[in-house]
């Protein structure tokens, strides 16, 4: 533990006990929730230099990070020098001591690799990193619960949970529907000549219903939570002939509105957001996190079969 790590800890520790009144075990570890993700030096999967960071949830501190590299620009040399092999060889001895290799396998790899050494560590500063926020991918988390024989980093006695990142959640579903709106060819049309179809602007404000939905309930009830969720997807599939509304706030929802009011219900062909029928399905299955149907894969020159169109994970 440097002096840099000391001062984080302690002030972990005293923001701990006087603000959340969580203390220590018997032998000094402190059980916190901590951010992690990893970044690259390049775009893509091609990066030699990837850098982690473990971030307390509360403090916003910098507990831990890791850089992993698989390039050392002397070993790239003396790989290329005009030189003999026993000479190299010395050369590369003498090197060994400073070389800047800690890592040989993908930049894919990376994340999962550091947050193993990362979460093994974590006991070195007196802390438990028992609560991991991160982005939808699993496979980091995965990893970590096969540690020491499936036991986890810390014991059968130390479970760690992982916890979904809003960000990355509300970001995956405008994702999820460009990606929709890409593969939406027919655009359909209302009896007023109303474009429905999934544009940019529609998208940012589902994106944004649904970031609200998530903000408002952080810490509460998940059950209330789907249903702030899926509120405004039935809110914005009404029409004057099926209303759906239900799970509909009197407080942002004008058919509710009007029927306290008790006068003429507003009819659906003005709202601002609107998701046609066609649509309606598939927008429903990214709200509930649900994959959609993946497209067909392009016919190749040869035959392939299944197993080779398809990879898995990809339903």
């Amino acid at each position: 533990m440097n002096q840099y790590q000391e001062r984080v800890v302690a002030g972990i520790y005293k923001y701990y006990a006087e603000e959340l009144h969580i203390y220590p075990d018997d032998n000094g570890i402190l059980d916190i929730e901590v951010s992690y993700d990893g970044s690259w030096m390049t775009r893509g999967h091609k990066s030699k230099i990837g850098a982690a960071f473990v971030i307390d949830c509360f403090t916003g501190s910098v507990v831990d990070y890791l850089v992993l590299s698989s390039y050392c620009g002397t070993c790239t040399v003396l790989s290329r020098k005009k030189i003999s092999s026993d000479e190299r060889k010395k050369l590369k001895e003498k090197h060994q001591s400073k070389c800047k290799v800690n890592y040989t396998g993908s930049s894919g790899g990376m994340e999962k690799e550091a947050a193993v050494t990362l979460w093994k560590r974590s006991v070195d500063l007196k802390l438990r990193y028992m609560v991991m926020v991160s982005d939808g991918d699993a496979s980091t988390f995965k990893s970590l619960i096969e540690i020491n024989n499936k036991e986890g980093p810390y014991g059968t006695d130390h479970k760690i949970i992982k916890e979904e990142c809003k960000n990355h959640l509300h970001k995956r579903v405008a994702s999820r529907l460009f990606s929709l709106k890409r593969s939406m060819r027919e655009k359909k049309e209302t009896a007023t000549g109303k474009v429905l179809v999934l544009t940019d602007a529609t998208i940012k404000t589902l994106q944004w219903y649904y970031l609200v939905a998530v903000n408002r309930h952080i810490g509460g009830n998940w059950k209330d939570l789907k249903v702030d969720i899926m509120s405004p997807f039935f809110h914005c599939t009404s029409t004057d002939s099926n209303p759906r509304h239900g799970l509909c706030s009197e407080n942002w929802c004008f058919y509710k509105q009007d029927i306290k009011a008790q006068v003429p219900i507003r009819s659906h062909k003005n709202m601002e957001v609107a998701i046609s029928s066609s649509e309606t399905l598939e927008v429903q299955k990214v709200f509930e996190g649900k994959r959609s149907t993946p497209r067909p894969a392009k016919k190749r020159k040869r035959t392939t079969t299944k197993e080779e169109h398809y990879k898995s994970g990809d339903f």
